[in-house]
């Protein structure tokens, strides 16, 4: 796992806006893939009291007040509260009161024990140094209500990027990605089994596997093509990531990378599921 000073400052409107899948602020506050997906595995939201840990631009918190929900979105960045608080502004009249953000540590959340509905921590395990991770999913698991739910999204995984990364390095010496500075504790299926059995949560881990995957996180990588320049291997890599992806997304070949064993590596996306009784 990486270190990197100060945390916080990485996560200004810059990162927001660009490299944190900021299109989708920009277009109609659009949810990208795995926020729908956590929207539906949320069910009804109606007057529930809903958190949303490291809100970002706080555009999943919009949708979770206009489906009901009593939200509050919490980051640590300043920017973030500013462009969460703007989106708030978006919100029709009738629901502007269900929405509020807080500038406030994760793992450490002035909330009372038992007094929310559901959790979300979505996008933010992989940026966090082991122990502010072990901290902030016990706090999560802190102010959850009995019979409430915990959601938490992380991506990719950290067996399939890590052995890509060394090889890259080997093969192409490509040592920087885009996600280098601020992904600095990915997850793998086992290391978050082993999170939970540290904290003596029950929860269970789905893994997925997104496709196009091979040229969203290659092909379209700017800082690798960068680094490898106008080289014949940099025109390469988008045609190979697009080949790549044909035969992983290939539906027999997809089927099984999906499964056990293999989606222990294949997989993309990992979602762990709380229901605390």
């Amino acid at each position: 796992m990486k270190k990197i000073p100060n945390i916080p400052k990485f996560y200004d409107t810059d990162y927001l806006l660009v490299e944190g899948d900021g299109t989708s602020y920009a277009d109609g506050f659009k949810l990208n893939r795995p926020l729908k997906k956590a929207l539906l595995l949320g069910g009804n939201l109606k007057n529930k009291k809903v958190l949303d840990l490291a809100s970002g631009r706080g555009e999943f918190a919009y949708h979770c007040a206009m489906k009901g929900g009593r939200v509050v979105g919490v980051d640590f960045s300043k920017d973030s509260i500013k462009l969460g608080n703007y989106i708030k502004g978006k919100l029709p009249d009738r629901l502007k009161n269900n929405l509020h953000f807080k500038l406030m540590d994760i793992s450490d959340l002035r909330f009372p024990d038992n007094s929310v509905d559901i959790v979300y921590m979505m996008d933010v395990i992989e940026h966090l140094p082991q122990r502010k991770l072990e901290k902030s999913v016990a706090e999560a698991y802190r102010v959850v209500k009995p019979g409430g739910r915990i959601i938490i999204h992380t991506i990719p995984n950290a067996l399939f990027t890590q052995t890509g990364y060394k090889l890259a390095k080997i093969f192409f010496g490509v040592t920087k990605w885009n996600s280098s500075v601020y992904h600095i504790n990915e997850q793998s299926y086992f290391s978050l089994r082993s999170l939970l059995r540290k904290l003596k949560i029950k929860g269970t881990i789905e893994i997925e596997k997104e496709k196009k995957y091979f040229f969203v996180e290659i092909g379209n990588n700017q800082l690798l093509h960068k680094q490898l320049g106008n080289s014949f291997l940099s025109r390469q890599i988008k045609p190979l990531t697009i080949f790549l992806d044909k035969i992983f997304d290939n539906f027999p070949v997809y089927q099984m990378v999906s499964h056990f064993p293999l989606n222990l590596f294949f997989g993309t996306d990992f979602w762990i599921t709380i229901n605390k009784k």
